[in-house]
């Protein structure tokens, strides 16, 4: 259930399961794993503190807890924070750690490793390979990026090559590889040119049309709007979320940042507005000319609001648990 994002019902059948049985530790653990899975670094804070009051005594199982939390850390950045409950829990819990060890038997002769381990003696050809394996790994990322790269020259679409100029820079930038990123963007706007579609968004909330595009200030309302979206993002980073830069499709300006182009996004200003204008628990409608960005679907189940985007793709039904019915394609 966690695993699907249903954090909230997971924890409630936890708690109903304990009104009749004694507390299961791989319940916990389960939860955990998934806040992991999904970066909830404030889920997993509040999962891990229950466990340690419950199970004080199962020292092995809250280091293997306490590394969960600090990888959830890491997962978003937060590597000072990871390295504090690093030390804080081994402290608590204690160093006599159970060392990791893994066992295999090629040639029906049964061989142990640890980590950093030299005492095999293949263990230079062990290392050799591996070193292959991940050059191998990097070189096909490349080269699959590479291919969708010449698929895209070979278009006649300019409307077809910037929609595939901008999944190919979110693809470089989910492996970290900002540089070709920026690289491949400035190339295929000069190569398709820069009379790209403007992306816009219409709802209505009242019954009357308003449409926005990213940044935009022309509506009466738009302090309002831009307090609102500010205050959903200050909801948005409380329960853990983190601004995701793939969803960026441009340089980033000396005066701006991940959140502040993220929060400016016309599908943020539409849902804002219908916050404003319509408090009461009714569906939220907006439709955009383009794609959008994976970063409404927390808000739903924030604000308990149904919210359903038609893009240039498909309908995406953002329903109060926090999933959508695209299955995450966005």
């Amino acid at each position: 259930m966690s695993r699907m994002f249903m954090f909230d019902e997971a924890q409630q059948l936890i708690d109903n399961f304990e009104l009749s049985h004694p507390p299961g530790f791989a319940m916990y653990m389960a939860l955990l794993s998934s806040a992991r899975n999904h970066r909830n670094f404030i889920l997993s804070e509040k999962v891990l503190d229950r466990m340690k009051k419950l199970f004080p005594k199962n020292k092995q199982g809250l280091i293997a807890g306490s590394v969960l939390l600090c990888n959830t850390y890491s997962s978003v950045g937060e590597d000072e924070q990871a390295k504090e409950a690093r030390l804080k829990q081994l402290h608590q819990i204690g160093k006599n750690k159970i060392v990791g060890i893994t066992w295999t038997a090629p040639k029906g002769e049964v061989v142990r490793f640890k980590t950093h381990d030299n005492s095999h003696p293949q263990s230079k050809e062990i290392y050799v390979e591996i070193a292959q394996g991940m050059a191998k790994e990097s070189y096909l990322i490349t080269k699959k990026n590479k291919n969708l790269e010449r698929t895209m020259s070979r278009s006649s679409t300019s409307k077809g090559l910037i929609a595939g100029s901008v999944l190919l820079c979110n693809t470089y930038s989910s492996v970290g590889e900002d540089e070709q990123a920026k690289e491949v963007r400035l190339k295929q706007l000069h190569q398709i040119g820069k009379n790209k579609i403007v992306g816009i968004t219409w709802t209505a909330p009242k019954g009357e049309v308003v449409r926005f595009k990213a940044h935009d200030n022309s509506h009466p309302q738009s302090k309002e709007i831009y307090v609102e979206v500010a205050r959903m993002s200050v909801e948005l980073k409380e329960n853990g979320h983190q601004y995701d830069s793939r969803w960026i499709t441009r340089e980033i300006n000396d005066d701006e940042n991940i959140e502040s182009i993220l929060c400016s996004h016309s599908e943020k200003l539409a849902i804002a507005l219908n916050f404003i204008q319509q408090p009461i628990q009714n569906v939220i409608q907006v439709t955009k000319n383009l794609r959008i960005c994976g970063d409404c679907q927390l808000i739903a189940k924030l604000r308990q609001r149904p919210i359903i985007i038609r893009d240039a793709n498909r309908f995406h039904h953002f329903d109060t648990s926090g999933q959508c019915s695209c299955q995450e394609h966005f």
